[in-house]
Order: C-alpha cells, then sequence, then structure tokens
C-alpha cells in the first residue's frame, strides 16, 4: 500500500472488516483522525486528498468519523475505494 502519493498528496485509510481504521499500516482511532489529518494537510499543502478503502461490507457507521474529521480539520477532497473480500 501507498498511503501517501507523493505526487498527488494523497492519504488512504484503510477501514477493516471490523471497523478498525488504519493509515500507513499503523491503526488509528477514530478521535485522533482530525488530528493526523490536520497535521498532514499541513506538512502536504492544501490540496491534499482523502482516500477512503473499504469493503463493501463495511457499515456507514464506521466511515462517517473519517468525514467529520476530514472536515474538521478543513480537507475537502474526499474520494472513495472499494476492495474486494477475499473469498
Amino acid at each position: 500500500d501507498d498511503d501517501i502519493d507523493l505526487e498527488t498528496p494523497r492519504v488512504v485509510v484503510n477501514v477493516k472488516a471490523d471497523g478498525s481504521l488504519w493509515i500507513s499500516g499503523r491503526p488509528i482511532a477514530a478521535d485522533r483522525m482530525a488530528e493526523t489529518l490536520q497535521t498532514t494537510l499541513v506538512r502536504e499543502g492544501d490540496n491534499i486528498e482523502v482516500r477512503i478503502r473499504a469493503s463493501k461490507s463495511v457499515a456507514w457507521s464506521h466511515v462517517e468519523p473519517i468525514m467529520l474529521a476530514c472536515t474538521k480539520a478543513g480537507i475537502w477532497n474526499v474520494t472513495y475505494a472499494v476492495y474486494r473480500e477475499s473469498p
């Protein structure tokens, strides 16, 4: 996983099936997400993209804190990616 793309500043937040959140291969608590994203925004610049990557079976309640954290951090470029679960 390339969780931060240096050409187009992008942070990928992976949402696991159990609802846990991961950035750069490390778990992150939902209540720390806004602070982490704000720090990344300052370091990478205003055009940062946050990509939320999850299985289609992940509940909205696990994605919503990421959206709220983006808003709190002042990040408006949010995209989504859905991955297939292994059979």
